[in-house]
């Protein structure tokens, strides 16, 4: 049983190299470059699907922090004069006016 499974493998790695001496040079390299692309991604697919999930879960905890920053953020904030879309915090009032423009 297996020798006829690694017997077929074998067939069949010859005829695709057989196929590939056939196509010609251009064609060839494209061919080698896609598969060369297609085994790295394979070859590295359980780094990236671990990396993958530890980003996730940094990128969530990131965004929860961010958000209770700008909750927090919110809670602290000085009294603001609104009109219209025009937001004019206090801390612009006391500020005294100057004459020099340079």
């Amino acid at each position: 049983m297996i020798d006829s499974v690694l017997a077929a493998l074998g067939l069949l790695v010859c005829a695709g190299l057989l196929l590939r001496f056939a196509l010609p040079p251009s064609r060839r390299h494209r061919l080698d470059s896609s598969l060369r692309r297609a085994w790295e991604g394979l070859r590295r697919l359980p780094q990236r699907l671990g990396r993958e999930h530890k980003v996730k879960r940094q990128v969530q905890r990131e965004a929860d922090e961010v958000i209770s920053r700008a909750r927090r953020k919110a809670k602290e904030t000085p009294a603001v004069d609104r009109r219209g879309n025009v937001y004019r915090p206090d801390a612009f009032k006391s500020r005294p006016p100057t004459d020099k423009l340079h």
